[in-house]
């Protein structure tokens, strides 16, 4: 064995391994190394608002990215940025940092820095604990930590003792007197702002908002965010009538998507083939589709027992109504006689 590449392998090999090949192993890491050593460097880099990140490609050692380094790319982080963009960007330049110094060790013109131990910081993994939002951050932290935590674990907040995910955020040039946390308003229109916080010690004011899309798209996309919504007890039941096994995890999204085509395809006037040819398409768009077959086998299995679905689900108890467990039960506990 000549040499050995590792990429987001996530384990520190022994020394035994290491000293397998001949020209050693390496390892593409998404970083400036010695910054943020670890599991997280992408997330870490948005997190702590650094001004350009890149990649680093080193030898590996037994320590946790600790090598010497071979060679660097680095590239911007923009105030647009996500942890998913920046990922994207840094897998462009991870093979072309990869191939330049395979080139130098096959010449052996390579040239191992040594790390500087002193500047080194630690890419912690991250948590979905960690995602909640913390309102004695400052505005501008807080919209970091939402660009850094899309699209995992995604930072939430709690409304009504219930997550309530966001997925973007903006940071305003002006105060408010209010409790950090509390909602001051609420909009949808013109620009599709959703809350808006106060929130940091310094009582400035956030927005958290939904993603940017078309005006031709938005009377559609309030349609089916606010359609999902109003049904979504009797949408979770079909699909757990579907399937052997719900999707969790960082496949949730997925659930989240079969749940819009079911709506499509028993709730509103587009065409069957449309529902279900950009459902399926939203598996590429959400960097899923090797699930792809899946979507498309559920939401056909959909339409060929819908009517046998829509009709046990009028029967049964639980699932005929629209309302979330939790107001059913206080209201079952509110007026039991009346239940």
């Amino acid at each position: 064995v000549d040499i050995m590449v590792v990429v987001a392998y996530g384990l520190i090999l022994p020394q035994a391994v290491l000293d397998m090949p001949r020209l050693g192993c390496i390892n593409v890491h998404g970083s400036l190394l010695p910054r943020w050593r670890g599991a997280a460097p992408i997330q870490r880099s948005l997190w702590a608002g650094d001004a350009e990140t890149g990649v680093t490609i080193m030898q590996m050692d037994a320590g946790l990215d600790t090598g010497a380094m071979l060679h660097k790319l680095s590239c911007p982080i923009t105030p647009q940025d996500t942890s998913a963009s920046l990922y994207d960007r840094l897998a462009e330049l991870g093979p072309l940092g990869l191939l330049t110094t395979l080139a130098s060790l096959a010449q052996g013109t390579a040239v191992a820095e040594k790390q500087d131990d002193s500047l080194a910081t630690y890419a912690e993994k991250l948590s979905k604990e960690e995602a909640k939002l913390d309102w004695s951050l400052s505005a501008e932290q807080l919209e970091r930590c939402i660009r850094a935590f899309n699209p995992w674990p995604v930072s939430y907040i709690i409304i009504d003792e219930q997550p309530v995910k966001v997925w973007k955020a903006s940071a305003l040039d002006t105060n408010h007197s209010a409790q950090p946390g509390t909602i001051i308003s609420a909009d949808k229109y013109p620009d599709m702002r959703q809350k808006s916080i106060a929130g940091c010690y310094q009582n400035n004011v956030g927005w958290l908002y939904q993603r940017d899309i078309s005006e031709k798209d938005r009377a559609l996309l309030q349609e089916l965010c606010f359609g999902v919504l109003r049904v979504l007890p009797q949408l979770e039941w079909i699909i757990q009538q579907l399937m052997a096994k719900t999707l969790t995890g960082k496949q949730r999204t997925l659930h989240n998507l079969i749940m819009v085509g079911i709506y499509q395809l028993a709730h509103t006037r587009i065409p069957a083939h449309a529902a279900l040819s950009e459902t399926v398409n939203g598996a590429v768009a959400l960097k899923r589709p090797q699930l792809k077959g899946l979507i498309n086998g559920v939401l056909r299995q959909f339409q060929r027992q819908q009517a046998d679905l829509l009709d046990e689900r009028a029967a049964n108890h639980a699932s005929r109504f629209v309302h979330p467990e939790w107001l059913l039960a206080r209201l079952k506990k509110a007026y039991p006689h009346q239940w």
